[in-house]
C-alpha cells in the first residue's frame, strides 16, 4: 500500500471521529431534551369552548402535535422546582432584638428596633414563608403581643404616653398576603378595646367614673383554647400620694359576641344577694377583723401578729398590695423605678414580720401599725412563709431590680427610665465583671 492510500485512510478515520464527537456534544442533548419535554396534550373539547347549540357548527379538535424527531409523547408532567422565598430585608437602621414562634408554629413575631431614631416595630411573619410578612405596629417605648392559638387574633399591648397606650385587638383578614386589621367596631375613638374594657370595669365595680385610666394597667393574660375569649386584667399602679387605689379586676372579652364578661372568679366572689349594697361584704370583713382578741381561736396569735400574703385585707400605709394579691409580670415591674422596686421587696418581707436591719427601711416600717417584727426572724425565714403568688413576684422584682442596677452601672449615673425593657447580663459578662471588680479591689487594698 502506497502512501496515497494511507493518507486517504487516515482522513476517513478522522472524519468519522469528528462526526461522532459532533453527534455526542450537540445533537444528542437536543434529542434528549425533546424526548423529556413533550408538548402538552390538548384540553378536552368541553373545556375549550362553551356547550354547542343546535344551530352552531360542530367543533372538531385539532390533532395532537407529533414530535418532529419521532419521539412518543407521554403525559408525565415536568418536575416542579420549589424555591424557598427569602425573608424581606430589614430596613436600614433596624436591628432584630428577638423573635418568637407562636404555639401553632405557623406564625413568627419579630421585635425590631432602630436605636438611632428611637423607633421600634413589631412584625408578623409566616413561619413557613418568610417573605410573607406584615408590619403590625410601630412604637417608641414598650409593646408586646398575645396571639390566639389559631393565630387569627392578636392583642397588641403598648406602654406609650397619652392616648396611644393600652390594649387593642387585631384580626387576620388575609393569610396570603398576611394582613391583620382592627375590627371595624373597635376603630373609632372611645370604642377601642381598652375603652370598652375600662367602661365595663367602672360599671361593674361601681368605681368613681372620674378615675384617671392611666392609674391602672390593662393587660391580656391568656387566650382560651378555642380562640374565642381572651382574659384581661386591670391592675392598679402604685402611687406616692394618699389617693385611693383602684381595685383590681379581671374580665373576658368574647371576639364573637364582642362583649366584655366578668371572669368566673369575679362572679364567684360577688355577693349572693343582688339587692345588697356593694360594700356590705367589705363591711362584714372589717367587722370580723376588728373583733376582740379573746374571740379568736387559740393558736391564732402568730397570724394576728403578721398578716400573711394571701390576706385580702387592706393594710394601712401599704403601697404595693398587688405583690400579695396577683402575679405581676416583667412588664408591670418595669413600670417602677429602682427605688419603688427596692421598697416593694422590703414591704413583702415586712408583711411577714421579718426583722429589718436596713436603718432607713426599718424606720419607715416602724410607723406601720401592721408591722410586727419577730426577733431573729430573717428574710430567708419569711420567704419560706410566702404564698405561691409572692414567691413568683419576689423573683420578678429581684430580676428587674438586678437588671436596672446593671444598666445603671454601665451608663452615667441617672434614674432608670420607666418602661425600659429588662436586659440581663450574659454569663460571660458576669464573669468578666467579677474579674475586673476583683482586680480593682486588689489595687485599692480591699477598700
Amino acid at each position: 500500500m502506497n502512501r496515497r492510500w494511507i493518507a486517504v485512510a487516515i482522513i476517513v478515520v478522522a472524519i468519522i471521529v469528528f462526526a461522532n464527537i459532533f453527534i455526542l456534544l450537540f445533537l444528542m442533548p437536543r434529542w434528549s431534551s425533546a424526548a423529556s419535554n413533550p408538548p402538552s396534550s390538548p384540553a378536552p373539547v368541553a373545556a375549550q369552548a362553551p356547550a354547542q347549540t343546535a344551530s352552531s357548527p360542530p367543533v372538531t379538535a385539532a390533532p395532537a402535535a407529533v414530535p418532529a424527531n419521532g419521539a412518543v409523547a407521554t403525559n408525565k408532567p415536568a418536575p416542579v422546582v420549589r424555591q424557598h422565598p427569602t425573608p424581606p430585608p430589614i430596613q436600614p437602621g433596624m436591628h432584630l432584638e428577638r423573635q418568637v414562634v407562636t404555639a401553632s408554629g405557623n406564625l413568627r413575631v419579630r421585635y425590631l428596633r432602630d436605636r438611632a431614631k428611637g423607633v421600634r416595630e413589631i412584625t408578623l411573619q409566616d413561619a413557613h414563608s418568610p417573605a410573607n410578612e406584615t408590619l403590625l405596629a410601630q412604637y417608641k417605648r414598650n409593646a408586646w403581643v398575645v396571639v390566639s392559638p389559631n393565630d387569627d387574633w392578636v392583642i397588641l399591648e403598648t406602654r406609650e404616653k397619652g392616648e396611644e397606650a393600652g390594649v387593642q385587638l387585631y384580626h387576620r383578614v388575609s393569610a396570603t398576603p398576611l394582613k391583620y386589621e382592627v375590627p371595624e367596631d373597635l376603630r373609632a375613638d372611645g370604642s377601642r378595646l381598652r375603652d370598652v374594657v375600662w367602661q365595663t370595669y367602672l360599671d361593674q365595680t361601681q368605681q368613681d367614673p372620674n378615675i384617671d385610666p392611666r392609674r391602672v394597667t390593662i393587660d391580656a393574660t391568656a387566650w382560651g383554647p378555642d380562640s374565642e375569649k381572651v382574659t384581661l386584667s386591670i391592675a392598679p399602679l402604685p402611687t406616692k400620694d394618699d389617693r385611693a387605689v383602684p381595685v383590681a379586676w379581671t374580665c373576658l372579652y368574647d371576639v364573637k359576641t364582642k362583649q366584655v364578661e366578668p371572669s368566673p372568679d369575679e362572679v364567684a366572689e360577688a355577693p349572693a344577694d343582688e339587692n345588697a349594697a356593694p360594700n356590705d361584704s367589705v363591711a362584714a370583713n372589717n367587722d370580723a377583723e376588728q373583733a376582740p382578741p379573746d374571740q379568736t381561736a387559740p393558736g391564732d396569735d402568730a397570724a394576728q401578729a403578721a398578716p400573711t400574703g394571701g390576706d385580702s385585707q387592706d393594710l394601712e400605709g401599704e403601697r404595693f398590695p398587688a405583690t400579695r394579691e396577683q402575679e405581676i409580670t416583667i412588664e408591670n415591674a418595669n413600670e417602677l423605678d429602682a427605688d419603688d422596686i427596692h421598697y416593694a421587696i422590703f414591704e413583702m418581707f415586712a408583711r411577714h414580720g421579718a426583722e429589718i436591719h436596713d436603718a432607713k427601711m426599718k424606720k419607715v416600717f416602724a410607723d406601720m401599725p401592721w408591722y410586727q417584727p419577730r426577733a431573729g426572724f430573717s428574710f430567708d425565714d419569711a420567704e419560706l412563709d410566702f404564698s405561691d403568688i409572692e414567691k413568683h413576684n419576689i423573683a420578678v422584682l429581684r430580676r428587674v431590680r438586678d437588671a436596672k442596677v446593671a444598666a445603671t452601672r454601665r451608663s452615667e449615673p441617672k434614674r432608670p427610665v420607666r418602661g425600659e425593657p429588662v436586659e440581663e447580663e450574659s454569663n460571660g459578662q458576669r464573669v468578666l465583671r467579677g474579674v475586673l471588680q476583683g482586680v480593682s479591689d486588689a489595687l485599692n487594698g480591699g477598700n
